[in-house]
């Protein structure tokens, strides 16, 4: 027989799970912000020296890694309605399109 769950520790698992809500919603908000700044900042990020350039990259790719990676797991549970879930997929989808644009641009910038 399985013991029932105590009203406290679902109370506690509650306020867990909309704390991590709310840090998920802070970090698409993120990115959303550095999507702006890519936009606005294009060439300027094209023409970053390569370490620091690879650095941002790997820090963009982790963050977007681990968005997914979240939203996957909130949607997993029912707590990821579907409009976030468009949002999200919109975001990783731009993410990843506008650091394959950098990546083109660097080529063209470096004659690679």
């Amino acid at each position: 027989m399985v013991a029932p769950v105590s009203p406290l520790l679902t109370r506690h698992d509650e306020e867990l799970m909309h704390i991590e809500r709310a840090r998920f919603f802070a970090d698409l908000n993120d990115l959303e912000l550095r999507l702006a700044v890519i936009d606005v900042r294009f060439e300027r990020f094209a023409t970053l020296s390569d370490e620091n350039f690879q650095s941002w990259r790997r820090d963009t790719a982790s963050k977007a890694r681990s968005l997914a990676t979240r939203a996957h797991s909130f949607e997993d549970v029912g707590r990821l309605e579907p409009h976030h879930r468009r949002r999200v997929a919109a975001v990783l989808v731009t993410i990843r399109s506008r650091v394959g644009a950098l990546d083109e641009r660097r080529r063209e910038l470096l004659g690679r």
